[in-house]
């Protein structure tokens, strides 16, 4: 539990902060704060890395590209492995992960659910790339756990 006295000091910080930082600049400072201790970094860092290796796009493209089509699913595949392999939640992949709102990342998930590899081919070829891209992760998992 928090103690009074911490609390009262916490928001006296945050009272100065805001006098010289916009709330925009604060909140992003508090996020990049928070990642730092993040445990997982090394395994987002991953997946994203061998997302974009597959798909032969640069992880800057699945970050902050708008653009649709490959990267859009490249992008999927990543909040795929994200959240129901690594179990991050959605609002986690959202706004510390991607800078996104919570709402675009459900969609993509339920897209990806709605999946018929074996009615579509083109969603067969995402459902492949998406194993392929887990199984990659899963080995870099017990890599590292092993070390």
């Amino acid at each position: 539990m928090i103690a009074k006295k911490d609390l009262v000091k916490l928001l006296q910080n945050i009272q100065e902060a805001l006098k010289v930082y916009s709330v925009r600049e604060l909140n992003d400072a508090i996020l990049t704060a928070l990642n730092e201790k993040f445990d997982l970094k090394k395994e987002v860092d991953f997946v994203l890395k061998s997302v974009a290796s597959n798909y032969k796009i640069q992880k800057r493209l699945i970050m902050h590209s708008k653009k649709r089509g490959e990267i859009q699913e490249a992008r999927m595949v990543c909040y795929a492995i994200l959240h129901y392999d690594l179990e991050i939640s959605t609002r986690f992949i959202a706004g510390r992960i991607f800078k996104k709102y919570p709402n675009s990342i459900q969609d993509a998930l339920k897209k990806f659910k709605a999946l018929e590899p074996d009615r579509f081919t083109k969603d067969k070829g995402i459902m492949d790339r998406y194993k392929e891209c887990r199984k990659e992760t899963v080995e870099f998992i017990i890599t590292k756990k092993e070390n």
